[in-house]
């Protein structure tokens, strides 16, 4: 069982820890998201000699920079609520 003092400590702490667990969450939906979408890039290059043109990869190479970013912020507000929390 958790100690109640412990639960009455970590009241500042608990937002702080919620929202650093969505960035994780967010961080690891980008990296299957972007993994998905190379993938597919790649199986379209070994498959079909026609899309093998920088113009045919224009779009998924869009998303796959569009999840980086995302990811990269996420990252980024992660290190930001953890140092806040730390210090609250």
């Amino acid at each position: 069982p958790l100690d109640p003092r412990l639960w009455r400590a970590s009241a500042a702490l608990r937002g702080y820890l919620l929202a650093a667990v969505g960035c994780g969450v967010v961080i690891s939906g980008c990296a299957i998201g972007s993994a998905i979408v190379l993938a597919g890039i790649v199986a379209r290059a070994v498959t079909d000699p026609s899309a093998r043109c920088v113009r045919c990869w224009m779009l998924p190479l869009a998303i796959v920079l569009a999840l980086w970013t995302v990811r990269t912020i996420a990252h980024w507000l992660q290190a930001r609520l953890g140092q806040r929390g730390a210090s609250a």
